[in-house]
């Protein structure tokens, strides 16, 4: 195989790769979105009042630090989750079991995000 056919081998594996990661970070997004349309249909079907919230989006200096904010976050969710599951164990099965299903999605999200810094810079963590 001649240089230039190589290199350009190497590009397109590169190509999916970012594509792939991409992907990635789009489901966990969708997943998010799907976990807080579930607790604004439980809230409501609770009878219960949304509450305002105008999240601010933050700002890495670069992928890797916004990745890594995103796992930290992750993290914080994961664990918020079991204690707002304990809460509501006996009151609300239901709710409980959501948030279970929840919290496992946030250790996925977890996984998933390590992977990537972990591919950006395997070094750093």
């Amino acid at each position: 195989m001649n240089h230039a056919a190589e290199k350009d081998g190497r590009s397109e594996e590169k190509a999916v790769s970012h594509l792939k990661e991409a992907l990635s970070l789009h489901r966990i997004i969708v997943e998010e979105q799907v976990h807080v349309e579930w607790l604004r249909d439980r809230i409501l079907a609770l009878d219960g009042a949304i509450p305002a919230f105008s999240p601010v989006p933050k700002a890495g200096k670069n992928t890797w630090a916004c990745l890594l904010m995103d796992l930290e976050e992750e993290k914080r969710s994961y664990e918020a989750l079991l204690e707002r599951m304990h809460l509501v164990e006996q009151s609300d099965p239901e709710v409980a079991e959501g948030l279970r299903r929840m919290r496992e999605d946030e250790r996925r999200h977890r996984d998933q995000i390590l992977d990537l810094l972990i591919k950006i810079d395997p070094y750093s963590l």
